[in-house]
């Protein structure tokens, strides 16, 4: 059995400092925030993981539940106080008890440092839950690890480990594998983009993500090596005037989140124009010399 006070001794210390996260938060304010919590006390975790090492992902997630259980009474937060706790002030929350947030941060830190730790390839999440089938907020937070498609639960809220309190609806936060990302060298920016991503820049069959985190798509490019007709390239010219005519007169200035930094970036907009356009009357000037020298050659 891991011994709490052991575990005190290995963390920083417990110091006593509130910090109030976002004034009046709702459900994404708090969500968001658990998410940077976890990655704020990533390192403190790796101090602690090893005493609930099992061997396995699942005994060590069993051990992690076992713990929560034994040692942390479940109380339930005022809506107004929502807390979120570094490994140091949930170990000392022990008599005045732990919400779901709790819980979770614990149990997903905990994994997530075992992974990171020991190479083991397998999946950490934090899965928001509804109970209430007519509301889809989200009422109830807990850990699932998923190991060679196998779910694991600890929800230490439960009586039995792994116990599957099925929710009317859930949505899940995937933690990234830091071990992973520093092996090969690529830019997991986010865990919730919908699609698919490109397996490198340029790739003519699938998009990718770029630094802003927006999904390109580089599908439809020419081959280097084949040697275009003048009848191709005008094809390609008629093809392409949306586009050109997309880059030279980009739309109005819109926020682009960059997962990286953590922040909104705004592109420059460009003026707006009235009638036909430069650029048009040059697209549409290409157009007929193209036709010109087909027509000749013919």
């Amino acid at each position: 059995m891991v011994n709490r006070n052991v575990l005190m001794g290995k963390v920083s210390p417990f110091m006593g400092k509130r910090e109030i996260i976002v004034g009046n938060q709702d459900t994404t304010d708090i969500i968001d925030a658990l998410i940077k919590n976890h990655y704020k006390y990533a390192s403190e975790y790796d101090k602690i993981f090893r005493y609930f090492d099992g061997g396995s992902v699942e005994e060590t997630a069993f051990n992690v539940w076992q713990f929560l259980k034994d040692d942390f009474k479940y109380t339930i937060e005022p809506e107004k106080m929502q807390i979120l706790r570094s490994p140091a002030a949930i170990l000392a929350s022990n008599i005045v008890g732990i919400d779901c947030k709790g819980y979770a941060t614990w149990a997903a830190g905990t994994m997530d440092s075992y992974r990171r730790n020991t190479g083991k390839n397998f999946e950490v999440y934090y899965r928001f839950a509804s109970y209430d089938p007519f509301d889809n907020t989200p009422q109830h937070v807990f850990c699932v690890v998923k190991d060679n498609d196998t779910e694991y639960w600890i929800d230490p809220v439960l009586d039995q480990f792994d116990e599957k309190k099925q929710p009317y609806f859930y949505k899940d936060k995937k933690i990234k594998n830091m071990a992973l990302v520093a092996m090969s060298g690529i830019n997991d920016n986010d865990n919730d983009y919908m699609g698919y991503v490109g397996s490198k820049i340029g790739d003519d069959s699938t998009p990718y993500i770029d630094q802003y985190g927006n999904l390109v798509d580089y599908s439809g490019g020419a081959s280097a090596s084949s040697t275009p007709t003048s009848t191709d390239w005008f094809s390609s010219i008629l093809k392409s005037a949306p586009s050109i005519i997309t880059a030279l007169n980009p739309a109005p200035a819109r926020s682009q989140y960059n997962p990286t930094t953590g922040q909104y970036m705004t592109a420059t907009a460009q003026p707006s124009s009235t009638g036909i356009s430069t650029n048009t009357i040059l697209l549409l000037g290409a157009a007929g010399l193209a036709a010109y020298f087909l027509l000749k050659k013919k």
